[in-house]
């Protein structure tokens, strides 16, 4: 979010953001307990790998989704860097 509000393409936007997709599947097994122990306490039910995949992992609907919500909730059509540059303000 800081790269596109700082005017970054949002196609190396998401380049970076997908680079911790591989970073998150290598993920150490503790950290992959101590998620599904979350995803347990918070469902009162076993957690699968896929819960806690998704908790970890970096998507690209993810990141698109966010930055909808985003737009929507702050009227938001350019990043920030650009509007600076743009308005001075």
């Amino acid at each position: 979010m800081i790269l596109h509000a700082l005017g970054v393409a949002e196609e190396s936007v998401m380049a970076d953001y997908l680079l911790s997709a591989r970073i998150r599947r290598i993920a150490d097994a503790e950290r992959r307990a101590a998620t599904a122990r979350i995803i347990r306490r918070v469902t009162e039910r076993d957690a699968t790998d896929g819960m806690v995949d998704a908790i970890l992992d970096a998507r690209p609907e993810y990141l698109n989704a966010a930055l909808d919500a985003v737009r929507e909730r702050y009227c938001v059509s350019a990043p920030v860097g650009e509007r600076v540059a743009r308005t001075g303000r």
